[in-house]
């Protein structure tokens, strides 16, 4: 393992998602998931699929429309707004965005023309998965070996993913790490998450790291920085660590 990063572009992408694009504040993006709400065809900053500049930008729209002068608030209260509008990123939407960036920069085209959902049938269904593909891009998607294929622990580079199926008490969830920096026995990770613990806001886009301290043995055994992470991935049913095909 050598020290190795994403691109520019992509570092970018998270970097705003860290600190979204608001004019003198300092605000992190926070993790929603759309499936809490069962919102059904909204635009994918509704859902837990916008990129930083679209949620800064509809936090900007919902301050207008209910008086609020985004300028008098504090970076507490701003980030109060958003979660109680439903504003965040899910670990899959946030995923989607920086690996898009990160295909642009490499001259791969969008990531969108590498995801296939062969379990997609209906013609209308298909037509707006091409039209929406961040809001058709879940967990599922990057796990399945159409889009993907499993790597080792020593193989690891930026851009890869660790893909963790049917976690949480009762394994119904699934949740997805990106490794954005690959140094000399470290491994650093970006995702969106909401830790039970977390509170009603201090929650969302996170970096942590995970160093190796075996390389013989699996991701588990590894030293996580975030040991409620680390917690976590035990929970679930199958871990893996991906890499896009295109990649």
């Amino acid at each position: 393992m050598s020290g190795k990063t994403l691109s520019n572009q992509a570092l970018q992408i998270i970097k705003n998602y860290l600190l979204l694009p608001f004019s003198e504040k300092k605000i992190s993006c926070p993790y929603f998931n759309n499936k809490r709400s069962r919102v059904r065809g909204a635009l994918g900053v509704l859902i837990g699929k916008g990129t930083p500049e679209e949620i800064a930008d509809e936090a900007g729209l919902i301050a207008l429309r209910e008086k609020v002068d985004l300028k008098n608030l504090n970076d507490e209260q701003t980030k109060k707004i958003l979660v109680e509008h439903n504003l965040g990123v899910d670990c899959s939407g946030l995923i989607y965005h920086v690996l898009n960036a990160e295909l642009n920069a490499r001259k791969l085209g969008p990531l969108r023309k590498h995801i296939k959902r062969p379990w997609i049938k209906s013609p209308i269904r298909k037509l707006i998965a091409l039209l929406r593909p961040a809001e058709n891009t879940g967990v599922n998607t990057f796990f399945n070996d159409i889009n993907t294929k499993e790597i080792k622990l020593s193989e690891i580079q930026p851009g890869d993913l660790i893909i963790m199926m049917n976690t949480g008490s009762n394994h119904s969830l699934h949740h997805i790490l990106l490794i954005n920096k690959v140094g000399e026995a470290v491994l650093r990770y970006t995702h969106s998450f909401q830790f039970p613990d977390d509170g009603l806001y201090n929650h969302g886009v996170r970096q942590e790291e995970i160093k190796i301290i075996d390389p013989n043995k699996n991701l588990l055994e590894q030293n996580w920085s975030e040991p409620r992470m680390r917690e976590y991935a035990k929970t679930a049913m199958g871990i893996k660590i991906k890499r896009l095909k295109i990649l």
